[in-house]
Formats: C-alpha cells, structure tokens, sequence
C-alpha cells in the first residue's frame, strides 16, 4: 500500500509511514490501500513537445524497482519573496496546529437592516500548480464550517487544458445557491466546466454557478475525500470519493481533443486546489484546518494567492487579491511556505495544501 501524505509505498498494516513517519490510522490505511496511484504529470508525447517545465536542481528523481524516489538535497525560496511581509517559510510545520486566521488583522463592514441578507462576497483562497499533469487526485477532509448565517465553503480541484476549458470538481457545505439568499444543506458534490476565453460556464448549465448533487449516501466530517481529474474516451471525468463511506459520484465532459492539464492559467482559470466561499461580511476566515494531500508525485513549484470578488450589484470588481509568485515548494512535510494578506494565512509543501 501507499502512505496517503508522502505516496511512498509501505508494508500492509503499518502505524507508520516508514518514509515520512505519519501516524496511519485505519481511516489513512483504507486510503492507502485503495488508492494507487495519485496525479500524474504529463509525459513529452502529451504535450507534444520536449517538457520545458522548471525543476529544483536539488531535486533528484529516481526510479527503483518501478517506485518513484525523490532525493531533496536543499530547498531554494525565492529571496525577494522571502523578504516580504505576508509570505516566509515555517521550518516546523503541522498541518493541525498552525494559525489559519489572523482576526485581529480582519475588518467587519456592518449589515444595512433595510437590505436583504446576500453573501455577495467570494472568497477564494488557492494554490496554483507551475506542472503540467495528465491526471490529478487530492484528498480532502471533509470540513463542516460555515458563516453565522449559514454559507460555507467548497473545497475544490481545479483543471485548466490547452483547449480554453476549466474543470472544477469538489466537495461543499453549504454552498451557496445561485441567487446568493440562501444556502444548500450539509455536504454536497460540486462540479462546473468553464470557457476560458469567454469566462462563461458551459456544463452542466449557463448559470456561471456551481452545479450542486445531492450525495448518494453519507460523507462524515474528518472522512478523506478524493477529488478526481483524469482523461478518459475524449472526456475528463470529475469525480469525488469516500474512502470510509464508499460515497462515489462522477459527471462527465468533452475534453475537446485535449490530453492534460496545463501549468499557470489565464484570468485566474488555473490548476491547482481551491477553498471558495460566498459569505456575507467581507475579509472572512475561521480557524478551522482543512487539509488537501497528494499520493502522487510531488508538486516542485505553485503560486499561493487570495482573492476575494465584490459581487455587490453585480460589480465584479476584486474586493482585495494578491498572489506570491511562483515559488519552490519545500519537499518535506515538516517545512511549508505560508502566505498571509487580509488576516488569512495558508500554508503549501510539495505534498500538501492547508487553509481555514
């Protein structure tokens, strides 16, 4: 089986990782014994050209035996964003007992009484991936969070390709209807196809929303959920899986000819992971630690950013938004990047993916 924080392989009821030393508990050992395989990155025959992508010079990859070995012999940080205020790298890092919120850095516009109650306000908060990808698989935990009036949050997967279109896939509380005056009911799969020149949705509906199922069963808080890109017959298949309920649905689209999921994006239709959430107040965040974890190969460069859109009258004008820049993620899971603006702090390594 293999470990589901570091995707090495291990022996078949282990406690431990024998790699990166995690504490597999049952629910982690059903995840590793099921699940395979992770993302994987787009090979020179899919991109139909010699890879171009930047690697870290300490990053030795190896293949013994037909498992892959990652050798890091030292992580290079940007110095010019390692000087800046709202991004440093936490030399001792735990994915469940870091700050997420910095309430006291946070604002809170009062509610006009004559107004109805709208969460007009989106926020999101990602990590873009700098690597091209064939297939991509995250897990989640299944986090119940919401505002005081009741929105909450998706967790997504998102995949851009060469053909203009955008896949998201992912796993709300909550989520906010359409018309932004009230809100879905528990855990719900979350899935949209977008054109990228266009900005448009185009799957399952033009309403540029979310489209909301209802689970075929029950998702728990604290379960892992794989979120799941990958190409198949001329599709990409969106999907989400409980590794301890055994919930599983997919929705299918055209991949219009295209064959992975691009590195980088346009107007902000990027690959990567993403918590977004409509809520009432702006500048909005919890202390709550929702986890994304990769089995596959590790990730060696993304950007970190926040963004939060003023849909106040239909004005989508950015209400505050900035990003890092590409950066060399650490490949330990004891080290992280941080990123912090407007009293949100997230936190990236080469295998995992922490926010509120």
């Amino acid at each position: 089986m293999f470990c589901p924080y570091c995707g090495r392989a291990t022996e078949e009821g282990a406690n431990f990782c024998g790699n990166c030393g995690r504490s597999l508990s049952p629910k982690q050992a059903l995840v590793a014994s099921n699940f395979q395989s992770g993302s994987t990155f787009a090979t020179e025959s899919q991109l139909g050209k010699k890879s171009h992508r930047v690697r870290n010079a300490a990053l030795i990859i190896l293949i013994v035996g037909g498992i892959l070995v990652a050798s890091v012999s030292g992580i290079a940080i940007n110095n010019e964003l390692q000087s800046m205020n709202n991004y440093k790298l936490v030399s001792s890092f735990s994915p469940t007992q870091v700050q997420t919120c910095n309430s006291t850095s946070r604002t809170v516009e009062k509610l006009n009484p004559d107004l109805p109650i709208i969460a007009n306000y989106d926020e999101q908060i990602h990590l873009d991936f700098n690597q091209n990808f064939s297939s991509l698989q995250y897990n989640v935990t299944a986090t119940e969070q919401n505002d005081s009036f009741g929105f909450g949050p998706t967790y997504l997967l998102d995949g851009a390709t060469s053909a203009g279109l955008w896949y998201q896939t992912g796993l709300s509380w909550n989520w906010a209807i359409s018309n932004s005056l009230a809100h879905y009911s528990g855990f719900q799969f979350a899935y949209e196809v977008w054109n990228v020149t266009s900005g448009k949705s185009v799957f399952p509906n033009a309403l540029d929303t979310t489209s909301i199922t209802s689970l075929n069963g029950n998702v728990n808080p604290g379960d892992l959920v794989e979120l799941s890109l990958k190409f198949q017959n001329g599709n990409v298949i969106m999907s989400l899986r409980d590794w301890e309920t055994g919930v599983f649905l997919q929705q299918n689209y055209s991949a219009d000819s295209a064959n992975y999921f691009t590195s980088g994006g346009t107007g902000g239709y990027s690959t990567g992971l993403m918590l977004e959430w409509y809520h009432v107040y702006p500048i909005f965040c919890t202390q709550n630690h929702v986890i994304f974890s990769t089995t596959g190969l590790p990730l060696s460069s993304a950007t970190l950013c926040n963004d939060e859109w003023n849909l106040t009258n239909n004005d989508h004008n950015v209400y505050y938004g900035t990003c890092t820049g590409p950066i060399e993620l650490p490949q330990e899971l004891t080290q992280a990047a941080a990123f912090s603006y407007n009293g949100t702090i997230s936190y990236a390594n080469a295998h995992e993916f922490v926010v509120f």
